[in-house]
């Protein structure tokens, strides 16, 4: 498992990978709109928005999974 400073950091590339599952609810306290504050840092970084447009527009065998506990 890899986390966002993985990638804000550069540590991990997401061309690594084939998919991406983000998780919300509990992982961030257990409260609405996790979710959208973890998109919004994406385009905060440039280096990072590059990966994510990468990662979906030049390849054709990815997916994302977005998952919460339904609280």
């Amino acid at each position: 498992m890899d986390h966002m400073t993985d990638i804000f950091d550069g540590r991990v590339s997401l061309s690594d990978f084939v998919g991406l599952a983000a998780y919300g609810g509990i992982s961030y306290g257990d409260i609405l709109g996790p979710g959208g504050g973890w998109a919004k840092s994406v385009p905060l970084y440039e280096k990072t928005r590059q990966e994510f447009e990468n990662f979906f527009k030049t390849r054709n065998q990815t997916f994302a999974l977005g998952v919460c506990i339904g609280c």
